[in-house]
């Protein structure tokens, strides 16, 4: 059983269905998490996993609760190919003055759990 089942989700903001890959793999990871409205995880694995981390990470402990589960503790993920959730977007992390600070967060996360050939390598290809 897979510790970590994520669907696509409709954002409402601009009318359009967001499709994740079946296949979740680090370098997807390092593009784009699943939005965590469109993410179930059984209590039993989210208790195991250490839960979220506020102080290290306020705006995205989220992320890092999702990337700790699929690449330091070995979880499985399970994409189930339906609208999972319609979000709204524009949540905490939008208002002013908090982008540049998730940003922040989001590097720290990505030295944390991806090694710098994987961020040079893939980051360069996305971009």
């Amino acid at each position: 059983m897979p510790e970590l089942v994520y669907t696509n989700y409709f954002n409402q903001k601009w009318n359009h269905t967001v499709l994740y890959s079946s296949n979740l793999n680090r370098r997807q990871l390092l593009r784009r998490i699943p939005c965590h409205q469109a993410v179930f995880t059984r209590r039993d694995t989210f208790e195991k996993t250490g839960c979220f981390d506020p102080k290290n990470f306020p705006i995205l402990a989220d992320n890092e609760l999702i990337l700790k589960l699929l690449l330091s503790c070995g979880g499985r993920a399970l994409h189930v190919p339906i609208v999972g959730c319609c979000y709204k977007d524009g949540g905490f992390y939008t208002r002013r003055g908090f982008f540049s600070k998730r940003e922040r967060e989001r590097k720290v996360l990505h030295r944390r759990y991806f090694s710098p050939r994987e961020r040079l390598t893939w980051g360069f290809l996305h971009k």
